[in-house]
């Protein structure tokens, strides 16, 4: 109901192009609420005229609200799966960096202790080191004891 007047008026001045060029300015939650608040004087409007009489830029317009209103709402989507995809990615990679840290101390232990394995596991750090440093997350000091 708060936006009921500002609609009217442009309703009112028949100025359609500038009340959607208004409703842009605002913030897009309360776009959604400028929309339904639009499309019920729509609706009287449309239920004042004679059946055989409607309007057909008020039909056009109603048209035009129903595809920004589904716009907004495909955007409002798109923004939480992002931040959803963010969020299992950034809980994902501090398991990774979990699981990697415990895997080098384990290959670093082995190597230091000179267990059967140091061998493969020299070989092994070696590998990782390599890779760390092409993508370059190598930092020397996750390997002392090693290089």
């Amino acid at each position: 109901m708060e936006y009921r007047d500002i609609l009217l008026q442009y309703f009112f001045d028949d100025n359609i192009e500038d009340m959607i060029e208004w409703m842009s300015t605002q913030p897009i939650l309360q776009q959604m609420d400028i929309l339904r608040e639009m499309k019920e004087i729509l609706n009287e409007k449309l239920r004042a005229q004679p059946a055989g009489n409607k309007n057909e830029r008020y039909l056009n317009l109603d048209k035009m609200i129903n595809e920004h209103q589904e716009k907004i709402i495909n955007e409002q989507m798109a923004i939480l799966k992002y931040e959803l995809v963010e969020k299992e990615r950034d809980h994902l990679y501090a398991e990774m960096n979990k699981r990697l840290t415990g895997s080098r101390a384990y290959i670093i232990e082995c190597i230091i202790n000179n267990a059967p394995n140091a061998a493969e596991m020299k070989r092994l750090a070696m590998k990782i080191i390599h890779l760390e440093k092409e993508n370059g997350s190598y930092d020397e000091n996750n390997w002392i004891g090693v290089v």
